[in-house]
């Protein structure tokens, strides 16, 4: 026999479900309101469309991406063609800004141990800052051109194959036109002291975000230890309904599967094409530091702006 509950449980059950519904919003109508820390002008790039057909129910949410996360297609067609992507690391992340963010870097990285240590240590909760299409995403485009560069005098000299150079290329032509520009810059347990020395609010973005420590080689043979950039903690934007109409067409007609087995065929004919970004979001960071979105745009075939901003 079932028992039902009794209506004092019901009702205390109701009013905790009331008290903490309120207690979000309230969070909420805090964190947004005054003068936002930041309003930074993104696209596509950095704040991607879900893959594969939505849950009508779920409502619109974009998912912020940092530039050490390639587009899912490029990964995938990556796998396909069991193809390495050039990796993004973070030189800033050293073994001193880890013991500064609270791990134990006693092990020296050269032990052979040192892997299996820092592996043990937990994910850490800090402050990330993240720069949008400034000098560090200028760095590393600019270190990807002159390693491409530097491939392309190989092939000349005959030293590198042909077929090498064309990945090479096809890859920088897609993180030219696809790869998110939001940065990771540096790292910290004080938000506020990193919002006083990163003071550029249309540029730079403070959010909650993980890093783990980990070994890994250099390029000399020797092995250094580096933070790895999880990605930020509040990984999906919701978007308004009020605001949401620009970008409701591009929504994936897909299943996640049909998806991944047409971009399996096409892989066999070689690398996608660049897709330059459809739309552009604005998004805003409050007083809890705390992100969300307050206008998309379509971007037209001409370069013009369309839709709620």
């Amino acid at each position: 026999m079932k028992h039902l509950a009794s209506p004092k449980a019901v009702a205390a059950g109701l009013v905790l479900v009331v008290v903490t519904n309120v207690v979000v919003v309230a969070t909420a109508v805090w964190n947004r309101g005054g003068e936002p820390r930041a309003v930074v002008s993104l696209t596509e790039r950095e704040l991607a469309l879900p893959e594969g057909i939505r849950d009508e129910r779920s409502g619109v949410s974009l998912e912020l991406v940092l530039t050490h996360e390639a587009p899912g297609r490029l990964e995938r067609v990556a796998r396909w063609r069991r193809h390495d992507l050039p990796p993004v690391e973070y030189g800033w992340c050293d073994r001193g800004k880890l013991e500064d963010l609270g791990f134990r870097t006693a092990v020296d990285p050269t032990d052979p141990k040192a892997a299996e240590s820092y592996a043990m240590q937990l994910n850490r909760p800090v402050w990330l800052v993240l720069e949008y299409e400034g000098e560090a995403w200028n760095r590393w485009l600019a270190d990807r051109e002159a390693r491409v560069e530097a491939l392309r005098r190989s092939v000349e000299a005959g030293n590198a194959e042909r077929g090498e150079l064309a990945d090479a290329e096809a890859i920088l032509a897609l993180d030219r036109t696809m790869r998110s520009r939001l940065f990771p810059v540096d790292a910290g347990l004080d938000a506020e002291a990193l919002q006083r020395r990163y003071g550029d609010s249309a540029r730079n973005l403070i959010v909650r975000g993980m890093i783990r420590a980990e070994v890994v080689p250099s390029e000399y043979g020797t092995r250094r230890l580096l933070g790895k950039v999880s990605g930020p903690i509040v990984r999906w934007i919701h978007v308004p309904r009020e605001i949401a109409g620009p970008i409701e067409p591009l929504f994936s007609k897909e299943t996640f599967h049909d998806m991944e087995m047409r971009e399996r065929r096409e892989a066999e004919e070689g690398w996608p094409a660049p897709a330059p970004p459809r739309y552009g979001a604005e998004l805003a960071v409050g007083r809890r530091f705390e992100p969300w979105l307050t206008g998309v745009a379509v971007v037209e075939a001409t370069g013009d702006v369309s839709g709620n901003d």
